[in-house]
């Protein structure tokens, strides 16, 4: 009869030094090719036996994505755990996302590259996963790409850092997320007529939590965000200009359905309205957007859905103590 236990192997050292893996997919208009050279690979004391470990060191460069990959680390299969650390550099965002279908995306990226580096423990206890993850950074440099409604979007970096995520699931999924920081700089939005531009901005957050059991639960406080200088113009002029913006204190319980906003502080924001000869004020014309109207299909009542009655959501209630 089958057995449920792993077979025996044992590997004292696997070593390969500039190996080569290529793949190349022509079935799409535009062929999409991937790559692993110089590929070294390290496998040192692997074997299926119970709490054996074996060390790996693996780094290759992708040459068509531009990037490179590193992780060292150890993994068993018996029971399956893995911990160690991982680092991807310079990957090109476009080049990516050709493996995917971007056309429903709200952001097509043209320009770019993506790195991340982190740490962690992953295991499987009584087929329960459980990870963590430590020190992690994910940044992208030089972003740029097409919005849904045309417009073009650039971001000069935005980096996220997080001291700690763990994932549990015994018998429900919960996941906590602790020291999380966002950084972007230099963001600019053009519009057909118009162009805004964001010269920083910076959000922190202490802990957020999600958990899954009877109901979705999202709970999170002391988020922190600030901006600097907020620039709104059309056709060279400024319609508005706001030199520093905070939102301080803010809550989230989503179960509750409650959300609390400590503090908003706006510095020496400038505002400017023009009345158009057409009638129309010149901020109607910066922020218009283009947009294709759809028609309409019907349906024929015998295929058209079976209305349904939906009990009414508990309204959302927002509190801000001080602006």
């Amino acid at each position: 009869p089958p057995e449920n236990k792993l077979p025996r192997v044992i590997v004292e050292n696997i070593d390969i030094r500039k190996g080569d893996i290529e793949y190349l997919d022509a079935q799409h208009a535009t062929p999409l090719q991937a790559s692993l050279k110089p590929l070294d690979f390290e496998l040192d004391g692997f074997s299926t036996l119970p709490e054996d470990r074996g060390d790996y060191l693996i780094a290759a460069k992708l040459p068509y994505q531009g990037g490179t990959l590193k992780w060292k680390g150890d993994f068993g299969v018996n029971p399956l755990a893995s911990q160690g650390s991982l680092a991807i550099e310079g990957l090109k965002i476009a080049k990516l996302v050709q493996w995917t279908n971007t056309q429903s995306w709200p952001f097509q990226p043209d320009a770019g590259t993506f790195s991340s580096q982190l740490k962690y423990d992953f295991s499987l206890p009584e087929q329960h996963p459980k990870l963590l993850i430590a020190d992690a950074t994910f940044a992208m440099n030089a972003l740029a790409g097409k919005l849904a409604q045309g417009d073009r979007m650039t971001l000069n970096q935005i980096k996220l850092l997080v001291k700690q995520f763990t994932f549990t699931q015994p018998s429900h999924t919960k996941m906590t997320t602790q020291g999380i920081s966002v950084d972007l700089e230099q963001l600019k939005l053009q519009k057909p007529h118009a162009e805004f531009t964001l010269a920083s901005a910076n959000a922190t957050l202490p802990t957020l939590e999600f958990t899954d059991h009877d109901h979705t639960q999202v709970t999170f406080e002391n988020l922190n965000l600030q901006f600097a200088r907020l620039l709104l113009q059309h056709q060279q002029k400024k319609l508005f200009e706001l030199p520093a913006l905070s939102v301080d204190q803010v809550s989230l319980n989503l179960a509750e359905r409650q959300a609390v906003i400590g503090k908003i502080l706006l510095a020496d924001g400038k505002l400017s309205a023009t009345h158009q000869a057409n009638g129309t004020l010149n901020w109607q014309q910066a922020l218009a957007t283009v947009t294709w109207a759809q028609p309409e299909e019907k349906l024929p009542d015998h295929q058209a859905p079976p209305r349904t009655t939906q009990p009414p959501e508990t309204p959302f209630h927002l509190t801000i103590d001080e602006v």
